[in-house]
């Protein structure tokens, strides 16, 4: 019974990481500066969409930041 409740709280805590990166890449989304040219908020914006891209890209430094 306690392995059950280990590989629980192992899954929790690699689900609130998973969303801890994806609301990093949602920060810098919102942090941008909405100039041209616009690939750091298209690609960070896919990201938000697209869970598991927007956590791959969350601490990623695209190049205009």
């Amino acid at each position: 019974m306690e392995d059950d409740n280990g590989k629980a709280l192992i899954r929790i805590c690699i689900w609130l990481f998973l969303i801890f990166l994806w609301g990093m890449n949602a920060y810098k989304f919102i942090s941008a500066d909405f100039e041209d040219p616009y690939k750091t908020e298209i690609i960070r914006g896919i990201g938000i969409v697209t869970f598991f891209p927007g956590v791959i890209m969350g601490p990623m430094d695209i190049g205009e930041e």
